[in-house]
Formats: C-alpha cells, sequence, structure tokens
C-alpha cells in the first residue's frame, strides 16, 4: 500500500492509493502507476516524501519534470562491494 500525504491550511488530508504487486516488485518501480493514479483523480502533492525505495536518480527526475512532484526521501546506499570495501569503484 502506497501512502501520500497531503495538507491544506484547514485539515490534513491522507490520500490512499492502493496498489497490489507481487512482494518481488521494487518500489521504484511503482511510483510513476501511482503518480499517474492519483494525477487522473486531480490529487497529486507538490512534494511527496518516500523512504529509500523509491529515490533512485530516474524517479527524482521524472517525477518532477513529468508531474510537477518533488520526491523528498533518502537515498539508498551503495550496496556494491567496491563501495563496501572502499575499494576499486563506486557511485560516490
Amino acid at each position: 500500500m502506497h501512502f501520500t500525504e497531503s495538507c491544506d491550511d484547514d485539515a490534513p488530508r491522507l490520500i490512499t492509493n492502493i496498489e497490489t504487486t507481487p512482494a518481488t516488485m521494487p518500489d521504484d518501480n511503482m511510483i510513476e502507476v501511482v503518480h499517474q493514479s492519483l494525477e487522473k483523480r486531480d490529487l497529486l502533492p507538490s512534494h511527496h516524501l518516500v523512504d529509500k525505495g523509491y529515490t533512485d536518480a530516474k524517479v527524482l527526475v521524472v517525477s518532477k519534470r513529468e508531474y510537477g512532484v518533488e520526491i523528498v526521501g533518502p537515498v539508498a546506499q551503495d550496496p556494491s562491494w567496491q563501495s563496501r570495501e572502499k575499494a576499486g569503484f563506486d557511485r560516490y
């Protein structure tokens, strides 16, 4: 289940968007589906607070460019052996 919180001056509102997927489906594959669904109902937030499962580079760019939604959340660390061992090349 994907929750989006939106607030206006008078009261907080909880926008619920339900998408059922296999457990193996990565979260970042669903964010565009969620934004499409919210857009159809005129419920897109300006800022979408997410966990690190949603914050890959493509999601950050596409969400802002295509939907005007700024993704706010931690970026996942590099899980590669190069990053863990501080050897070879990593993304930092």
